[in-house]
C-alpha cells in the first residue's frame, strides 16, 4: 500500500460513537466513505467508558442485591466478588458490541482504515497503516477525534498508581482503596462502583458540592446515597500535591484553609476531559473557534468555517454525550447529501450511573428561575407508587418544569430506580411541545416507577390523587 492514493467522497477522521454512525449513515445515500481509525472501533465510549463501566457497574449492583437480599427472603452463604470474572465479562461485552459494529461498516461497504491519520487539507488525508501509508482524495471531510481526559497541574500526578478512568478499568485486581479527585459523573460513577464492591473510596472535588453540574436537589439524593456507603466526600477542597508513603499514595489537600493528607493505594484522575485534535491542526485547517466553548465551531447542520468539513462528537464541545455525537454524525451525514439536518440540543436527554441513578432532559432549576422564565416545578417522590414499596426502593423523585402560561413541558429530571429508562418520556414531551395535561391524560401501568411521571404532572394541575404532602 506504500504510497498509494485513493480517491474517495468522504472521509471520517475518527472511529468512535460520531465517526462510525456518520460513516454507516452516508454509506446509506451510497457514498464511498473512508473510516480512520488509529484505535479501536466505538472509540472511547465503546472500548474505555460508557459500555465497560456500565458493565462493571451492573456486576456491583447484582452484588449489592445479593449482599441485601435477606431484606427479600434470598440468603446467601460465602458471598464474594471476582474482580477478575466481572472483568473478563467486561470485557466479552465490549469485544461483542465492537465486533457487530465492525460487521455493519463491513456490510455497508465503508472502507475502514486501521491508522494514524493526519489532514494535510480539507481534500487530503494521509494515513498511516501496518501496511505502509496511504493518501485519501476527498470531497468532503467529518472530524470526529472526541476527547481526552484533563489531567490538571498537580504535582506528583504522574506518580505510579496514580490512574485515568481509563486505566481503572483495566485493573488487574481491586486496591484496597481509591481516591477520586473530581465529583463530576466519571468520578461519581466509580465512587459508587468501587464502593459497592467494598472499597475504601474518597472523593475529593473543588466545587461545593458532588455532581455540580446538576441542580442541588439531585445532587443530594446521591450524597446521601454516597454516605451510606460509606463513600468519604470532600467537597470544596483542593489537591495542593499527590505524594507517597511507602506504597501508599499520599494526597496533600486544603480543606477550609486547613491543609491535611489522606492515602490510599491507587488515585484516581477524573477531572473532566476535554477536545482531542490529534491528526489535524484547527488552526491550520482554517476552522473558527466558538468564543465560550473554545472548541471548534459549527452550525445547526454540523459544518464548519470551511466549505466540506464537518465537526462532531466532542471536538465541538456543545454536549459531550455519545448519543449526541451519534446524532450530530447522522446530521453531517444527511447534509452530505443537500438535506437541511439539524439536532435539537432543548430535547437531550443524559444519565448518571450512581445508585440512585440520575436522568435529566431540558432546562434545569436554575435555568427556570432566570428573569423573564415563566414555569413551576412539579414534584412526585417514588415512595408514594406501590412498585417502591414492592422494590424495596423508596428513595428518590421525579420533578418536571412546565411552562405557567400553557403546562408545556420544559425539563424535567428523574432521581431513583430505572431513572435513566423513565427520562425519555420527559423528553418525548419537550421535543414535541406536549404539556402536562398530555402526559395526565396517558394512563400508565401499575405498578410501575413510571407512574411518578404522571403524578407530577398530575401534582402540576392540582389532580394528583397519590400526593402524600
Amino acid at each position: 500500500m506504500n504510497g498509494k492514493s485513493i480517491k474517495t467522497d468522504v472521509t471520517i477522521l475518527g472511529g468512535g460513537p460520531g465517526g462510525y454512525v456518520a460513516a454507516l449513515r452516508a454509506a446509506q445515500f451510497g457514498l464511498n466513505v473512508s473510516l480512520i481509525e488509529a484505535d479501536k472501533i466505538g472509540g472511547t465510549c465503546l472500548n474505555y467508558g460508557c459500555i465497560p463501566t456500565k458493565a462493571l457497574l451492573r456486576s456491583a449492583e447484582i452484588f449489592r442485591l445479593m449482599r441485601d437480599g435477606k431484606n427479600y427472603g434470598c440468603i446467601a452463604g460465602d458471598l464474594k466478588f471476582d474482580w477478575t470474572a466481572a472483568s473478563a465479562r467486561k470485557d466479552r461485552v465490549v469485544t461483542t458490541i465492537r465486533k457487530g459494529v465492525e460487521g455493519l461498516l463491513a456490510k455497508r461497504q465503508v472502507n475502514l482504515y486501521r491508522g494514524r491519520g493526519t489532514v494535510l487539507d480539507a481534500g487530503e488525508i494521509e494515513v498511516e497503516t501496518d501496511d505502509g501509508t496511504i493518501r485519501l482524495t476527498t470531497d468532503s471531510l467529518i472530524l470526529a477525534t472526541g476527547s481526552k481526559a484533563v489531567m490538571p497541574p498537580i504535582p506528583g500526578i504522574d506518580l505510579p498508581g496514580v490512574v485515568t478512568s481509563s486505566e481503572a478499568l483495566m485493573f488487574e485486581q481491586l486496591p484496597k482503596s481509591i481516591i477520586v479527585i473530581g465529583a463530576g459523573v466519571i468520578g461519581m460513577e466509580f465512587a459508587f462502583l468501587f464502593a459497592s464492591l467494598g472499597i475504601e473510596v474518597t472523593v475529593i472535588e473543588m466545587m461545593e458540592r458532588i455532581l455540580p453540574e446538576i441542580d442541588s436537589d439531585l445532587s443530594a439524593e446521591v450524597r446521601e446515597s454516597a454516605n451510606k456507603l460509606r463513600i468519604n466526600l470532600f467537597p470544596a477542597t483542593r489537591v495542593e500535591k499527590i505524594g507517597t508513603s511507602g506504597e501508599i499514595l499520599e494526597a496533600v489537600i486544603t480543606e477550609n484553609g486547613m491543609e491535611r493528607s489522606v492515602r490510599a493505594e491507587k488515585v484516581l484522575i477524573a477531572a473532566g476531559r476535554k477536545p482531542n485534535y490529534h491528526g489535524f491542526d484547527p488552526k491550520k485547517l482554517g476552522l473558527v473557534f466558538h468564543p465560550e466553548r473554545k472548541a471548534i465551531a459549527v452550525d445547526h447542520g454540523m459544518r464548519t468555517s470551511r466549505k466540506h468539513v464537518f465537526a462532531i462528537g466532542d471536538i465541538t464541545n456543545i454536549l459531550p454525550l455519545a448519543h449526541v455525537a451519534s446524532r450530530q454524525g447522522e446530521v453531517a451525514a444527511e447534509n452530505l447529501v443537500h438535506h437541511d439536518a439539524f439536532i435539537d440540543y432543548a430535547a437531550i436527554p443524559w444519565a448518571i450511573f450512581t445508585y440512585p441513578e440520575v436522568a435529566i432532559v431540558g432546562v434545569d432549576q436554575n435555568s427556570i428561575r432566570r428573569p423573564g422564565i415563566d414555569a413551576e416545578t412539579a414534584v412526585f417522590p417514588f415512595a408514594a407508587i406501590g412498585k417502591s414499596g414492592a422494590y424495596g426502593e423508596r428513595k428518590g423523585f421525579v420533578k418536571i418544569h412546565c411552562s405557567g402560561k400553557n403546562g408545556r413541558v420544559m425539563g424535567g429530571a428523574v432521581v431513583g430506580p430505572g431513572a435513566s429508562e423513565m427520562i425519555h418520556e420527559i423528553a418525548f414531551a419537550v421535543r414535541n411541545e406536549l404539556t402536562a395535561e398530555h402526559i395526565e391524560r396517558t394512563v400508565h401501568a401499575h405498578p410501575t416507577f413510571s407512574e411518578a411521571i404522571r403524578e407530577a404532572a398530575m401534582i402540576y394541575s392540582g389532580k394528583a390523587v397519590h400526593n402524600i404532602e
